[in-house]
């Protein structure tokens, strides 16, 4: 492996990041990939990730984190330093996509922990 994606998404953003990460399985076999998926609730694409997992078990990490029910985003900033400390690939990016707080949140903490490349994704769906 030579690249390492992580990405930093909420219940909003999964669905805007989910057909990158796939096409980056499929496309890129010396990409791995880290999803760190936080919801408060449900996680929407838990049966879509056991199939993935399966598929591509030495290149795909799931963390599912659960979001603190307060009305302010609380990250596990663990789980974002024990991916950076954990890393061993030369290149890592971080892609974060979510609510606009989330993004805020997640695009600060990384910054402190770490000094690489962040892409936002825009959001290409809305929740309702």
């Amino acid at each position: 492996m030579n690249n390492h994606q992580v990405y930093i998404t909420d219940e909003a953003g999964m669905a805007s990041v989910f057909p990158r990460l796939k096409e980056t399985l499929a496309r890129s076999p010396l990409t791995a990939i880290t999803v760190l998926y936080h919801s408060r609730e449900n996680f929407a694409f838990h049966k879509e990730f056991n199939f993935l997992e399966r598929h591509f078990p030495t290149r795909l990490y799931i963390s599912y984190e659960r979001l603190a029910t307060a009305p302010t985003y609380i990250l596990n900033r663990e789980a974002i330093e024990a991916v950076i400390n954990a890393n061993t690939i030369p290149a890592i990016v971080f892609i974060i996509s979510g609510s606009t707080a989330f993004t805020e949140e997640s695009k600060a903490t990384i910054e402190f922990l770490h000094t690489g490349p962040i892409i936002i994704q825009e959001q290409q769906f809305t929740c309702l």
